[in-house]
């Protein structure tokens, strides 16, 4: 079975909630198509819930700018009254303001990796699909409320 990298980041997100002890609430994970407006749209349906989430984690990067878009309409300021982490260290997530937060990905590593494996099937490899993992890392700007210290 074949799982896409939105579907995986979501199971990621949805684990680690678990993880930490918090069940998580189906309202809160809005699905749309691929595209600027239709991220949007679920970022505006998010952001109308009563009570509206104090946070959105968008699972690629056209997502986040629809997240982005749709906070800049509501008038709520980030971080202190909404919090936005999105996916994918990308040059415009640190000229708007505030910078987003991000989980960014090892893009040379994940080119190099797809270029090798591409050139062994070029040269005959037929062993089968494999998954691999790449380390991500966590980009802290300023779009993220910091949380209180525990007491």
């Amino acid at each position: 079975m074949h799982t896409t990298p939105t579907a995986a980041r979501t199971i990621g997100y949805l684990a680690a909630l678990r993880a930490a002890g918090i069940e998580p609430d189906t309202r809160l994970v809005a699905g749309c198509e691929f595209s600027r407006g239709g991220s949007t749209d679920a970022a505006r349906r998010l952001l109308a819930l009563n009570p509206r989430p104090t946070a959105l984690f968008a699972v690629d990067n056209l997502r986040t700018l629809g997240a982005y878009e749709a906070i800049l309409e509501s008038g709520l300021v980030f971080p202190g009254e909404i919090s936005l982490l999105g996916f994918d260290d990308l040059e415009w997530t640190t000229i708007v303001r505030p910078p987003l937060s991000v989980v960014a990905q090892p893009a040379y590593e994940l080119g190099a990796a797809a270029a090798r494996l591409l050139v062994s099937r070029l040269a005959g490899d037929t062993s089968p699909h494999q998954m691999l993992l790449l380390e991500s890392a966590l980009v802290h700007r300023d779009s993220v409320a910091r949380s209180a210290p525990a007491s």
